[in-house]
């Protein structure tokens, strides 16, 4: 039997979710009801070849965030976000067990295949969440696994530092809304810390050693090397802040330390498996920068 229908305009931002139904009447005094729960898929760049450019133009004017132009003119680099987001924001995928690649992606289908068995990531029910989960390293087409992060920025715990929070649903839901919450997080803790970095140097140093504390190992200077202090440090130049937000980014960890002898700030290559992921980002960063791939 048809009755009436209905057309909800869910916006260009609107990702996904659950759709529930219920519809009630009454039978000779007597109620009745039934519901219906169906999926609501989200966008995936595959059907959707236009959204890609939706993304890369917003990723370079943020208008979300008040004074994003501020945090392009100090690292030097008007791409800044695109570069971050297409290091952080590509989904691995496969088609008949061969692994392929999309760029600025948001949407994934994770109820969909062995990805499914992720389980619940971050609280959310993967039978239910579009936005690109993560993988974590390792993961195969077999055996998925997830670090939990969400969205074309990644976006895992989020906020100030004092409080860490989850994304909010719409940062999960919402690629604008995840875009802003990155430029947030980059404005108001990772540039500052880039920015504060020398100044901590010249100013006190930290020569405290890593230690174990109940058998994990702790980095009293983190996100700073163990270094001395050096009166002489310098204060960082677009280039070297820029690429010391990527690796912060990335791995909230510094890439460079300060050279005495020479009077110059090197690449940190340490042996710390996270700093070493920040590094190699900032690297990749550069490398994106100097030479632009065809699909970026």
């Amino acid at each position: 039997m048809d009755g009436l229908t209905y057309e909800i305009d869910w916006g260009e931002n609107f990702g996904g979710g659950i759709l529930e139904i219920q519809a009630k009447t009454t039978i000779e005094g007597i109620e009745v009801f039934d519901t219906y729960t169906g999926v609501i898929e989200g966008e995936t760049l595959g059907e959707d070849t236009s959204f890609i450019w939706k993304v890369k133009d917003y990723l370079e004017k943020p208008e979300g965030v008040d004074g994003y132009q501020s945090i392009l003119t100090d690292v030097g680099q008007p791409l800044f976000f695109r570069v971050i987001a297409y290091h952080e924001g590509y989904v691995e995928y496969y088609e008949d067990s061969t692994k392929k690649k999309w760029r600025y992606a948001h949407f994934e289908r994770l109820s969909d295949g062995p990805w499914k068995k992720l389980g619940p990531v971050l609280g959310y029910s993967s039978d239910y969440v579009y936005p690109v989960v993560n993988k974590a390293p390792g993961s195969t087409y077999s055996k998925p696994s997830s670090d939990g992060g969400f969205g074309v920025m990644q976006l895992t715990m989020w906020g100030p530092e004092n409080n860490r929070i989850l994304p909010t649903y719409e940062q999960i839901w919402n690629w604008k809304k995840n875009v802003d919450g990155a430029v947030w997080l980059i404005k108001y803790e990772k540039l500052p810390q880039a920015k504060a970095y020398p100044i901590l140097v010249k100013m006190q140093g930290c020569t405290e050693e890593p230690k174990y504390i109940q058998g994990k190992k702790v980095y009293p200077c983190r996100p700073l090397p163990v270094t001395e202090r050096y009166e002489d440090a310098e204060d960082f130049d677009a280039y070297e802040l820029r690429m010391d937000v990527y690796s912060l980014y990335n791995s909230n960890w510094h890439y460079w330390i300060w050279n005495n002898t020479k009077t110059e700030w090197d690449p940190w290559k340490s042996k710390i498996k996270a700093q070493k992921r920040g590094f190699r980002h900032a690297n990749r960063a550069k490398s994106t920068e100097e030479s632009p791939p065809n699909d970026f």
